[in-house]
């Protein structure tokens, strides 16, 4: 009988365990960086430990859990201590739609299977943050020059990182042909680097960070 109850919402999530205060603060300042719009989805950044990617039906959300804890004048439990979260939730007009266009009946049974959970996270979080580790431009010129791209490549995918860096992914997009972003972005995500690099100014950020998203 619980497997049958109507949904009206669900919220799949992820959560990793980031100790370092700075590490969670650097993500968020990262992730700001991202494309204003996806798809349907809109990017909403003005709230200091949250950000938002948001289509009314669908919503990504990407957020300091502890921090976001501490601004509602409470303690983090144990669960929630250190902790980054990644979730998207749908709501009951993107269930009724899948409904009517897949036959997916708003039952748990329906959503509550991996494959869904894989799906979601990777379509409407993982499109957006990017595979690849997070470099200072240092680390990450390094790694390509060490790479089996062509000079010329290596030049181009260097210039890319540097623009994005003073620009974001945003303005990037509006800068290069569809080919060659999309060429840059493969070749990032071949040597596992993230367009989006860590500042170099910034001396309290790392200049290194394993990417915590993975789907």
């Amino acid at each position: 009988m619980f497997d049958r109850i109507c949904l009206l919402r669900i919220d799949y999530r992820c959560d990793v365990k980031i100790p370092d205060t700075k590490h969670r603060e650097l993500l968020l300042h990262l992730y700001k960086k991202t494309v204003e719009k996806f798809r349907f989805q809109k990017k909403y950044d003005q709230y200091d430990t949250t950000i938002y990617f948001n289509s009314h039906s669908v919503q990504g959300c990407c957020y300091d859990k502890e921090e976001d804890v501490k601004a509602e004048g409470r303690i983090p439990e144990i669960y929630e201590k250190d902790v980054f979260r990644f979730e998207v939730r749908l709501q009951n007009s993107h269930l009724n739609h899948m409904k009517s266009r897949k036959g997916r009946e708003k039952w748990l049974e329906e959503y509550f299977k991996e494959s869904l959970y894989r799906h979601y996270m990777s379509k409407y979080l993982g499109a957006l943050l990017y595979e690849g580790d997070y470099y200072k431009i240092n680390k990450a010129r390094t790694r390509i020059n060490q790479s089996s791209l062509t000079k010329k490549e290596k030049e181009q995918l260097i210039e890319f990182l540097k623009y994005v860096s003073r620009h974001g992914i945003e303005s990037a997009k509006q800068k290069y042909t569809r080919y060659y972003f999309r060429k840059f972005l493969t070749q990032l995500k071949a040597l596992k680097i993230n367009p989006i690099l860590i500042p170099k100014n910034r001396k309290d950020f790392p200049s290194f960070m394993k990417n915590p998203f993975s789907i």
